[in-house]
């Protein structure tokens, strides 16, 4: 998936389509598709889908301008999640190096700290996976401070990324030797939990009884408002 062509550069997808920019409602219908799919799981379906939408996501990115561009940009880091999330599960530790460090630009482009920060957090998994635990301890604070700095109540995406990045953290501090750090993770990401839990019952929300889907696509304000035309 991520040697087809079209990938080296956003001109080379053109070329191959028919000149029209990916819709963005659309490609927001599919990428929570395919996050659905690898909770359920159902990764024969994640493999067939990621490619295109890789290469569209792409494609969106640079043919839309202004506030679309913005989301289009999110999109795009979002989708390359998804290829390092299923590359990772296929055992692919440099290639799911490779998707989240694409995603991780196209994350900085979107200028949204909670798609930042999960595809911080997907460079996390990634150095985990491949054995390099002090690097991943290392992301791991650096993802903290950068989320720290933006937390925000009254997004509970950016909260629940937060909370999530600090416990493969923990795993990677403990292997790489640091039990303070180890034991810190875990105590931080429970306060966080409880602190979001408060901020949901005072807001009347039901709690879902079943497993939530992806939180950047489950929460509409983390992706934003999309265009429909």
């Amino acid at each position: 998936m991520l040697l087809d062509y079209r990938q080296l550069s956003p001109l080379l997808a053109a070329l191959d389509g028919d000149g029209t920019a990916p819709r963005l409602d659309h490609l927001k219908q599919d990428l929570a598709e395919v996050m659905d799919a690898y909770q359920q799981p159902r990764y024969s379906f994640v493999l067939r889908r990621v490619p295109d939408l890789l290469v569209r996501a792409q494609l969106a990115a640079h043919a839309h301008t202004e506030d679309e561009r913005l989301a289009a940009f999110r999109l795009a880091a979002l989708a390359g999640q998804s290829a390092a999330m299923i590359l990772t599960k296929l055992g692919e530790p440099d290639l799911a190096w490779i998707a989240a460090q694409r995603g991780l630009a196209a994350a900085e482009q979107s200028e949204d700290p909670a798609v930042i920060g999960s595809l911080m957090r997907s460079l996390i998994h990634a150095l985990h996976t491949h054995g390099r635990p002090l690097d991943a301890m290392n992301m791991t604070r650096t993802a903290a401070d950068f989320l720290n700095r933006r937390l925000d109540s009254s997004r509970p995406a950016l909260l629940s990324i937060y909370g999530t990045l600090l416990l493969p953290g923990a795993v990677a501090a403990a292997r790489a030797g640091d039990r303070a750090t180890a034991k810190d993770y875990p105590r931080l990401a429970r306060r966080l939990h409880h602190g979001k839990a408060a901020h949901t019952d005072r807001r009347h929300h039901p709690v879902p009884r079943t497993r939530p889907p992806h939180p950047l696509i489950a929460s509409p304000e983390a992706v934003g408002p999309l265009p429909v035309s």
